[in-house]
């Protein structure tokens, strides 16, 4: 469980790309910190979709040591590992 969602406050456009490979999104509510992302559709295949659809998005490549499933659980675990290197 996420224990401070105040901290991710993710731009519009990250929650754009990941829903855009989340097949079983129900589109009537938003992403929150804990959405489980494989439970709505997030293959390995997709992953890899989108590890590439965000790094093209943000204009930054995605660090090496965070390509493990982990990372792309929920939207929180996968913007933790992003925002830092957006930040640079």
């Amino acid at each position: 469980m996420v224990e401070d969602e105040s901290q991710f406050s993710w731009p519009a456009k990250f929650e754009e790309v990941v829903i855009e490979q989340l097949p079983g999104f129900p589109g009537d509510t938003g992403l929150t910190p804990e959405t489980n992302l494989v439970a709505l559709g997030l293959t390995s295949i997709r992953m890899a979709a989108l590890l590439v659809s965000l790094e093209d998005a943000f204009g930054i490549p995605f660090p090496d040591e965070l390509l493990r499933p982990e990372t792309f659980q929920t939207p929180g675990t996968l913007w933790s590992a992003l925002a830092p290197a957006i930040a640079r």
